[in-house]
């Protein structure tokens, strides 16, 4: 997968009519179909994809208050690879990283910084982020289907 999979759009996606996983606050779903969430502003969405198997993962933590143990930036990405049924061969994922619009944390105390720390530790590539600022959220979905990651600015 490339960068150019990884898109920023407006407005409200198609899948909101569609069938889709959807992921709630401080939770995280794995499968092979459409994976989603919303309501991404303090949040991070982040994504695991394996283009092989064609299975992804998407988790919404909570970036100021999160109340489970294996959504903490130093356990959300071991929760996600075991979800995955991954061990060890980490070079075949990407992930990508979204929203997070905390202006009262310091960027290198937020979960996204702490996040990508560990993905470069397992060797896991960001092929796309967007962790701007927006005021109204933003949507993150991963088609497992197509590899195609979509972060939406509602």
């Amino acid at each position: 997968m490339t960068q150019e999979e990884f898109e920023i759009k407006k407005g409200f996606p198609k899948y909101l009519q569609e069938e889709y996983i959807h992921v709630s606050w401080d939770d995280y779903k794995t499968g092979q179909g459409i994976l989603g969430t919303d309501s991404l502003g303090p949040c991070l969405g982040i994504t695991l994809y394996n283009p092989e198997t064609k299975k992804g993962a998407l988790a919404h933590i909570d970036s100021i208050t999160p109340s489970k143990t294996e959504l903490y930036p130093k356990n959300v990405i071991d929760t996600l690879l075991k979800a995955l049924d991954v061990k060890e061969n980490h070079q075949n994922l990407e992930a990508s990283l979204a929203e997070e619009s905390i202006s009262f944390i310091k960027p290198e105390e937020r979960h996204s910084h702490k996040i990508k720390k560990i993905l470069a530790e397992y060797k896991i590539p960001v092929i796309g982020e967007d962790l701007e600022y927006h005021f109204a959220g933003k949507l993150l979905f991963l088609n497992c289907k197509t590899g195609k990651i979509e972060s939406y600015h509602a």
